[in-house]
């Protein structure tokens, strides 16, 4: 590995996946999010919570569950936040089925400290950004500190049909009204059985859809205003709002420090 490091942070969208990876210290608002979160604190310790009022967890490393609302603060000089579906393999890895315990909440992880993956995200900091080095870094990372495949509980199959009618949208936003016809249940009772087996209403998780195209389109290095409005938010500000109830950071602060690598064609498994 390269013995120095470029100041800045660094950003990489890796099929459907985020990895962030940062030099400088973050601190959060409280907030939440529909991805499930893994975040490792390298040469440092950073400090989590779910609640104002309760105290701070001190820890190396940490798994949120999604939609989780929690805050972050960050001593370190490197952060690792891995960003994934809950239906995906590292969720099925990491935490397990719907109903494992760390499905909700914040579980605190110790990472072994003789981890080959330490090094190996640290170099991901290291000249001209590289998306297969950060893919090495996240698989050897999860074969760590996931445990192997199992099964898992599987979705509803009239949810997982307006997932995946949802995928195939150019333009995210669609009424409940007409999702539910498109998979045969009445607006009512899709909404429960949505929020059941994803973990928020449709009106959210389709805010959270339109926000990842979004960071896709920041990497485009396109103005706030020119995100905002292709992906559907009324302006700078009302996107703006929106970022920051998700990941606790404006994303002028993600423009202004990080460097944010597509990777096109690149494949986790």
């Amino acid at each position: 590995m390269s013995d120095s490091r470029d100041a800045e942070a660094r950003l990489f969208l890796l099929d459907g996946r985020v990895l962030y990876l940062g030099s400088i210290g973050i601190n959060t608002d409280l907030h939440a999010h529909h991805a499930v979160q893994l975040a490792i604190a390298l040469l440092g310790r950073m400090r989590l919570r779910t609640d104002p009022t309760k105290d701070w967890a001190v820890c190396e490393a940490a798994v949120v569950a999604s939609n989780q609302r929690h805050q972050l603060e960050a001593d370190c000089e490197v952060l690792a936040l891995f960003y994934f579906d809950p239906q995906s393999v590292e969720a099925a890895r990491l935490i397990g089925p719907p109903s494992s315990r760390m499905q909700r909440g914040l579980t605190i992880v110790e990472p072994p400290q003789d981890a080959i993956w330490r090094s190996m995200l640290l170099d991901c900091l290291s000249g001209p950004p590289d998306a297969q080095k950060a893919v090495r870094a996240w698989r050897a990372v999860l074969d760590d500190l996931g445990a192997e495949p199992h099964a898992t509980e599987q979705l509803d199959p009239r949810v997982t049909q307006a997932l995946e009618i949802l995928a195939e949208l150019s333009d995210p936003r669609i009424s409940t009204a007409d999702l539910a016809s498109r998979v045969g249940l009445s607006p009512s009772r899709f909404s429960h059985v949505f929020r059941e087996h994803v973990g928020l209403p449709l009106r959210r998780y389709l805010v959270w859809r339109r926000l990842q195209d979004a960071v896709l389109l920041l990497a485009e290095q396109r103005t706030l205003t020119e995100v905002a409005h292709a992906a559907g938010f009324a302006d700078s500000a009302h996107f703006s709002r929106a970022f920051r109830r998700m990941f606790g950071v404006p994303p002028s602060s993600v423009v202004k420090y990080s460097r944010i690598v597509q990777a096109r064609g690149v494949r986790i498994w």
